[in-house]
């Protein structure tokens, strides 16, 4: 199960956090990275397909965590297999939207 937060900045934007639910509360550790997936940012609601196209349609950067997450980005183009990250053996993507 993916969960996903929406998150506004100081310009009005929209940052959507994404992370698979088996990560939630993990600290991920390698290759000088550190990711904590303990904080609220990416504590966000189950979400399904439909949503999650919705949100990532209105959001001008997407953060995504875990094999799931990002295999959704990747199946609907908003990513490709260069852009993806490992940390701790786990895929993420940080990407920006025009």
């Amino acid at each position: 199960m993916i969960l996903a937060k929406i998150h506004e900045n100081s310009l009005g934007q929209n940052i959507l956090a994404m992370c698979d639910s088996d990560l939630l509360g993990k600290q991920l550790e390698g290759d000088n990275m550190f990711l904590d997936l303990g904080s609220s940012f990416f504590n966000g609601k189950e979400s399904d397909e439909k949503l999650l196209i919705v949100w990532a349609s209105k959001a001008s950067s997407i953060n995504a965590v875990g094999r799931e997450s990002v295999e959704f980005l990747k199946n609907n183009n908003y990513v490709d297999e260069t852009n993806i990250k490992k940390i701790d053996s786990i895929p993420f993507v940080v990407v920006v939207l025009e």
